[in-house]
């Protein structure tokens, strides 16, 4: 009777080893034909996929019979060592395509099963520097994959900008980012200047999940539930989103991670002065990078509660051993951790010695290093009385968290902490206390995205330890009622184990190819391109270019990162009446003045041209066309002439082209200029809105005969055009008409 249960717990396991390699196989096969239907026509038919099925069901149990089961090492386990294999059934039940998700499961399935086998045979040690690497590896190469290759927007261009010419940035200023920033664009690497810097946000971001691997360790977690949450958290659309660009946010999350893990660890051994003096110092280093790190406070003070000499470890009794002695020890221990402290904040001294560098000479006052330091900027979006006066907040917090790893993630988190509360209260203690003042803060802070979500960042990085626990906590909870009640085979309770794990890598890998095309800034070139090309614009020396937020980015940038144009002053004003007064005073001194942005009424004193995207405003008119052309629009308007950049034009680019107007008698009407791409069908393929000339400043109606007005136009192309020679039609209609 042994005999024969012996036989068919063998067959049992080659049959379920064999399914296992067999849903691998198939699943392969189709990845391979949606990836390259030309290269892999043959799997396409259904006997194609059986074979691909098949071979891989005969290696598996092949391998199961042969190696396995012979191995002293893997003979307990059996066919749980292939349950990763059956990850890629998705592929097989899901009727879209994506690539990208194919490669994953395909890649985890592999991963999983050699993870599973190199636990088993390895020393420990091996182990460990596996599952540290890959999480580094994996990390890096989908940040490096989709990290912005340039200049950003907004913050982002602003802090490019800072790190280079070491200025101070908006808000608290931010000296730690930016001083390490400035190191990374130092780095001799190649690529733009902005790409190493944001490449300091993807370091910082890789540092952030290792980070979350060491606390859910040192918390006990389970290797692999360590690494499904770091990756989790890596892999989460706010993170993600904000490690591809230069920013703080990755840096802030790293800090708080190092914070929390050497509070945390405090508890693991004998307390020492020197961990106090680390943690008071970084806490205060912290700060100069991002003041909302002073919401760890209460967190950071946790570990210093058994410092205070209890009566039987009661604090209500404490007193009673406030000796003379102890009281002084304890008062100069406060006093040497508050200087370690003020060590760490000192680096705010950045701030008024470089204030003067970067502000022609002017020194920083009192009040505006006071404004900096206490984030007094922000402080009009902060309503305290949120938690109470606004119950919306609780579903916008919610939502936010929700956004990041789904219910699944928020019920494994609760799972986790309550676990965490019963085995290390102390823990628990500290990471709910510092995820409760983010999410406070979060409740009390009104600013619009993606900032608001990147304030719940350090909640969120809670949320993946808790996330670790929970998960290695229903792992280890199965196995213990499989062996205790259900008393079922150890193979079996090993299969159990790795598709509880199996089930959790979804989690990140479902993050991966659900976010990366929405954080892909990998082929973000516009603005690097545009700058270039209005820069390149045949602008006169020392002229004035008045930028508007948007487009004083990539020009700005370009001139203290590459010295393009030097001599050109770019500025930014706050408000539309400052415009129109700096644009008067500079003309007046006898400036060139070009406008990038919209400024109403203009044509009512100056005369206006077009170069570039920017317009040219002038005294006295243009009387020079780019080439002597005519062609008649009705009675009123001819162009003189035109010049296209470039004939040949991808898809996913732009038309670039400049009219030479010139009115016959003064138009009677605000004419809209239009253009249209037509076919050679002569069939309309696609048409802008027609727009008033001179990026809407110079209306048809204050032309006047003689004057040459030139015009520049952007049409921008649609990617899905086929490639084919086209017509680029221009015209003149009337506002809301077709009528021209």
């Amino acid at each position: 009777m042994p005999q024969n249960q012996n036989k068919l717990d063998q067959v049992f396991n080659l049959i379920i080893a064999a399914f296992c390699g067999g849903v691998f196989g198939l699943a392969l096969s189709r990845s391979l034909f949606e990836y390259d239907p030309s290269a892999f026509g043959l799997l396409r038919a259904i006997p194609g996929g059986v074979i691909a099925g098949i071979f891989f069901a005969t290696v598996a149990a092949t391998t199961l019979q042969r190696l396995i089961l012979n191995h002293p090492l893997l003979h307990a386990h059996r066919y749980s060592i292939f349950i990763p294999l059956l990850l890629p059934v998705l592929i097989l039940i899901d009727p879209n395509t994506d690539p990208t998700q194919n490669l994953i499961l395909i890649v985890g399935a592999i991963g999983g099963v050699i993870t599973i086998v190199i636990s088993l045979i390895s020393p420990v040690s091996l182990v460990s520097r596996i599952f540290f690497l890959s999480l580094i590896s994996l990390v890096s190469f989908f940040y490096l994959k989709t990290i912005a290759p340039t200049l950003g927007e907004a913050d982002t261009f602003e802090m490019q900008v800072n790190a280079i010419r070491l200025g101070i940035s908006h808000g608290s200023g931010y000296p730690l980012y930016l001083l390490l920033a400035k190191f990374f664009s130092l780095l001799p690497i190649g690529g733009t200047v902005a790409f190493r810097i944001n490449l300091s946000s993807s370091f910082f971001g890789v540092v952030a999940s290792i980070f979350v691997y060491f606390i859910s360790r040192r918390l006990n977690a389970s290797r692999p539930a360590s690494w499904i949450a770091a990756l989790s958290f890596a892999a989460s659309i706010a993170f993600w989103s904000r490690a591809v660009e230069a920013e703080v946010y990755t840096l802030h999350i790293a800090l708080v991670g190092l914070i929390l893990w050497i509070a945390i660890s405090i508890q693991h051994s004998a307390l020492s002065n020197k961990k106090f003096y680390l943690l008071s110092f970084l806490f205060g280093l912290s700060l100069t990078n991002h003041l909302t790190t002073i919401l760890l406070a209460p967190a950071i003070l946790i570990p210093f509660i058994p410092l205070i000499p209890f009566k039987h470890n009661n604090p209500l009794n404490y007193q009673l051993l406030i000796t003379k002695h102890n009281l002084k020890s304890l008062i100069s221990n406060l006093f040497l951790y508050f200087l370690f402290f003020l060590l760490g904040l000192s680096l705010y001294l950045y701030l008024p010695l470089r204030w003067h560098a970067v502000n022609n000479g002017e020194a920083m006052t009192w009040e505006l290093f006071k404004h900096f330091i206490t984030g007094q900027e922000a402080q009009g979006a902060l309503r305290l009385n949120a938690w109470y006066s606004d119950l919306s907040r609780y579903e916008i917090v919610f939502r936010k968290t929700l956004d990041q790893f789904g219910w699944v993630g928020v019920i494994t988190a609760l799972i986790g902490l309550v676990s965490l509360l019963r085995k290390n209260f102390f823990a628990a203690l500290i990471t709910l206390a510092a995820y409760s003042g983010f999410a406070f803060f979060a409740l009390s802070f009104y600013v619009p995205d993606p900032d608001y979500s990147s304030f719940l960042l350090p909640s969120h990085f809670i949320q993946s330890i808790w996330i670790a626990i929970g998960i290695s906590q229903m792992a280890n909870g199965v196995w213990q009622i499989a062996d205790s009640r259900w008393q079922i085979a150890k193979s079996a309770r090993y299969a159990i184990r790795n598709t509880l794990y199996a089930i959790g890598f979804l989690l990140p890998a479902s993050l991966i190819w659900s976010n990366l095309p929405l954080v892909d800034k990998s082929n973000d070139w516009h603005f690097d391109k545009l700058g270039r090309y209005i820069l390149s614009q045949p602008l006169k020396q020392n002229a004035a270019i008045l930028a508007d937020s948007e487009l004083i980015a990539p020009l700005y940038y370009l001139q203290i990162a590459e010295n393009i144009r030097p001599d050109l002053n770019i500025v930014v004003l706050p408000n539309e009446e400052t415009y129109r007064a700096q644009l008067d005073e500079r003309i007046e001194k006898g400036q060139t003045v070009y406008l990038g942005r919209y400024l109403p009424r203009l044509s009512e004193g100056y005369f206006l041209n077009s170069i570039g995207h920017l317009v040219e405003v002038r005294t006295s008119p243009n009387i020079e066309s780019l080439a002597k052309f005519e062609k008649k629009f009705g009675d009123e308007i001819r162009l003189r002439g035109f010049k296209i950049d470039s004939t040949t034009v991808s898809a996913d680019e732009s038309i670039r082209v400049t009219f030479d107007w010139q009115a016959i008698k003064p138009p009677t009407n605000n004419y809209r200029v239009a253009l249209r791409l037509v076919d050679q069908n002569g069939n309309v393929r696609l048409a802008n809105t027609p727009s008033v000339p001179i990026r809407k400043m110079f209306p048809t109606t204050a032309w006047q005969p003689s004057h040459v007005i030139s015009d520049f136009h952007q049409f921008d192309l649609d990617p899905s055009l086929e490639p084919d020679t086209y017509m680029l039609q221009v015209g003149f209609v009337l506002p809301f008409s077709d009528k021209g």
